[in-house]
């Protein structure tokens, strides 16, 4: 059998001729791992950008929350029983100026 040839159970098939590798010094291969190397520090610079803005926020979110605040939206506030909220959705599909 020649060597760019495959058994198995349904016969035999041509193996696909696969393109030699690049050489090491290849033009092609220098660019594309200079194209990782700057699209790895474009994700580093972009992460440094994305957690400095994170911390900024959440450092802002913070001075502006008061102990009232989190006391007033941690209680839990009774709402309408499913049914009812259900109720109340079915009425407003069938009549829109109910909304």
């Amino acid at each position: 059998m020649p060597s760019n040839q495959t058994t198995d159970n349904l016969g035999v098939f041509p193996r696909p001729e696969l393109p030699a590798p690049p050489a090491a010094t290849s033009p092609e291969l220098i660019r594309l791992q200079a194209e990782i190397t700057r699209l790895g520090q474009v994700i580093a610079r972009l992460t440094e950008e994305r957690d400095s803005y994170r911390r900024a926020a959440q450092a802002w979110a913070m001075a502006e929350i008061t102990d009232a605040d989190i006391e007033r939206y941690g209680t839990e506030e009774p709402g309408l029983p499913l049914e009812a909220f259900v109720a109340e959705l079915e009425l407003s599909a069938q009549d829109p100026k109910h909304a």
